[in-house]
């Protein structure tokens, strides 16, 4: 009896060992893009437009449901045209305008980061400012720790962000200064996001660039950053624009076939990004992208254009449709934010699921 259970054993391994190489998936914690579940497409939205002619929001953070902050560039009704601002805050029940600026004009703004009330980044052509939750500070960036345009930022404190930009800038801000980092390109970087993992502390950081339709994504590792991929094709794609990392496994693009009007929804194994597939398509072509989790994710783009990835559909939401664009988009619990602009209008929307 004892012979035959051996047997027995032995078969039942030799079986279970052969399936495991042969498409059975392997445990949980080693799978990338894993759709566990599905979340409603349902959001109550409420649409404002803001200021007059020639203006318009690029970037949008929500430190809570009633302290968000957009950047850009506002003209204001009750405000002579040459009176710019460039700044607004939602407060909960109203619009709080600024004019961020260090005496010289109110430059249009480009991108906002946030950790806190009272520790907010705002950054444009060459500089940037700092809200401390009572006055701004301001400073220029200097030559040797940042080059171009600042496009996208991404940090987990005040004390360790990045910012990227044209010319291939990368720079990391230490609390103190600004260094600017090698990146071996000079290709023009428009978005970088991040995780970080709660039990090691470690941090998975891409940036992504592309010109002429050739992309090129970065992966910070080993205090460097790698050129791990330059993408010409993925299949009729050729226009990647955001990125969305949710783990420490999964990387997610947004993708545009310009031949055929059509976007992809792709995810990456960040261990091979050879190793993808498409999750779906739409038809918007993306500027901005965020997410609660891979089931849960909002883009936004063309045509005043917002839709949202479930897990397993897109949906579009057409209340929001314009002859516009959706620049930026930004999550806070249940609440939605999203910055534009419309008929040359700035166009702030807040949805709540």
């Amino acid at each position: 009896m004892y012979q035959k259970l051996f047997f027995l054993s032995v078969i039942l391994f030799l079986f279970t060992s052969q399936c495991s190489d042969n498409g059975v998936k392997p445990p949980y914690k080693d799978r990338f893009c894993e759709i566990s579940d599905t979340t409603s497409h349902m959001v109550n939205w409420r649409v404002d437009t803001i200021g007059v002619f020639s203006s318009a929001l690029y970037d949008v953070v929500a430190i809570d449901a009633n302290n968000v902050w957009a950047v850009g560039e506002i003209e204001l009704k009750e405000y002579p045209e040459t009176d710019r601002h460039n700044a607004v805050k939602w407060n909960g029940s109203t619009y709080e305008y600024y004019k961020v600026s260090d005496g010289s004009g109110a430059p249009r703004l480009d991108v906002v980061l946030g950790f806190a009330e009272n520790d907010i980044w705002m950054f444009g052509q060459d500089r940037y400012s700092f809200w401390n939750g009572d006055s701004f500070s301001h400073y220029k960036i200097p030559l040797g720790e940042a080059k171009g345009s600042t496009k996208a930022a991404w940090g987990t404190s005040s004390t360790d962000f990045y910012i990227v930009g044209n010319n291939g800038s990368i720079s990391h801000y230490d609390g103190s200064t600004f260094s600017l980092m090698e990146s071996n390109t000079d290709i023009d970087f428009f978005d970088i996001n991040g995780y970080v993992d709660d039990e090691t502390g470690e941090k998975h950081i891409w940036v992504l660039g592309s010109e002429d339709g050739v992309a090129v994504v970065l992966q910070y590792k080993d205090e460097q950053w790698i050129n791990i991929w330059n993408m010409d094709l993925l299949g009729n794609y050729r226009f990647p624009h955001a990125l969305y990392i949710p783990d420490d496994k999964s990387l997610i693009m947004s993708v545009w076939s310009g031949l055929d009007q059509i976007g992809g929804l792709y995810c990456f194994n960040q261990k091979d990004l050879d190793d993808n597939h498409l999750l779906a398509e739409y038809s918007t072509f993306v500027f901005g992208m965020a997410g609660k989790s891979l089931s849960d994710l909002f883009l936004t783009g063309s045509f005043n254009q917002t839709e949202h990835f479930n897990g397993k559909d897109f949906y579009m939401y057409s209340e929001l449709f314009g002859d516009g664009r959706f620049y930026s988009v930004d999550i806070y619990d249940k609440n939605i934010f999203i910055v534009g602009r419309v008929d040359q209008l700035p166009l702030f929307a807040h949805g709540v699921k």
